[in-house]
């Protein structure tokens, strides 16, 4: 998720499991895009971003059915 783009990837679309860079090729990693519930304290946001922004993508998380406690 990047806060601060206008090219879709504001818009949280899941948890990952690990920190993985796939700017240049294709890894695998572990997401979750519906249906759970996560804890919230655990959840780390992009550097820099505002409470209004991690509102925002709570809220797009919990229109996917990731609730977040």
């Amino acid at each position: 998720m990047n806060p601060s783009a206008s090219d879709g990837s504001q818009n949280a679309a899941g948890i990952s499991f690990n920190f993985v860079d796939a700017t240049l090729n294709d890894v695998p990693g572990t997401v979750v895009t519906r249906e759970c519930e996560v804890n919230g304290s655990e959840l780390l946001w992009p550097t820099g971003a505002t409470a209004a922004q991690i509102a925002a993508a709570t809220a797009q998380l919990t229109a996917l059915g990731i609730i977040t406690r």
